[in-house]
């Protein structure tokens, strides 16, 4: 959560923003421009912060369990790319297609994969739960994306002027602060709990947080 918070960079609430203006101006080419460069932008992002990550935890071993750690960094830019067109549908208008993938697919195509595993090789561990948690955000980016492509010519695409790129990365910055912000917040009683009374008890109040949000 905290390494994709970086890998979206606050693009995700720049797109939407910049994305809303260039629509409103009738301008679908920057329109286009916008999503695509946040959208390589994060990428680039996250794939270099996650092999960085990754190789400093595997050639340091730090860590035991590294099959987790090498899906959990393969996920983010499952993560960031979808938080980004998540931002990008919102700025274009369409509210509704902008939560149902992320909040909606995902989570019932995680729920999906887990009881087929379940079902064909039984409880599954750490990883195995970790890959159903990324295949739901691949769902959830394919089908962002379908409906992103719908709506944005990506043909008309342009290089984004030095003005618009620097009016980008301004923005997320600042909004990196915001959300970070939120995350301590959101977090701060599950790690408190966790120091309390244990990971495990930890891990099932979170679970149930997120049912109930």
């Amino acid at each position: 959560t905290v390494v994709c918070l970086l890998t979206k960079g606050g693009l995700d609430g720049a797109v939407s923003r910049f994305a809303r203006e260039a629509q409103a101006q009738q301008k679908p080419d920057l329109v286009a421009s916008y999503a695509r460069y946040v959208l390589v932008t994060g990428l680039k992002l996250a794939l270099g912060l996650a092999t960085i990550i990754f190789a400093v935890l595997s050639l340091g071993r730090l860590v035991d369990d590294w099959s987790i750690w090498l899906i959990a960094m393969l996920t983010v830019p499952l993560v960031t790319l979808v938080g980004i067109q998540t931002g990008a549908l919102r700025g274009i208008g369409m509210p509704v297609w902008s939560v149902l993938p992320q909040y909606c697919a995902r989570p019932v195509a995680s729920a999906l994969l887990l009881l087929l595993w379940y079902l064909l090789a039984g409880r599954p561990q750490a990883d195995a739960a970790l890959l159903c948690f990324a295949g739901g955000f691949l769902v959830a980016l394919i089908l962002s994306n379908q409906v992103l492509g719908q709506r944005v010519d990506w043909f008309r695409a342009k290089r984004l002027s030095d003005e618009d790129r620097a009016r980008v990365r301004d923005l997320g910055v600042a909004l990196i602060g915001a959300a970070g912000a939120i995350l301590i917040m959101r977090q701060a009683d599950i790690i408190m709990l966790g120091m309390l009374v244990g990971t495990t008890d930890a891990g099932l109040y979170s679970a149930a947080l997120r049912i109930v949000d």
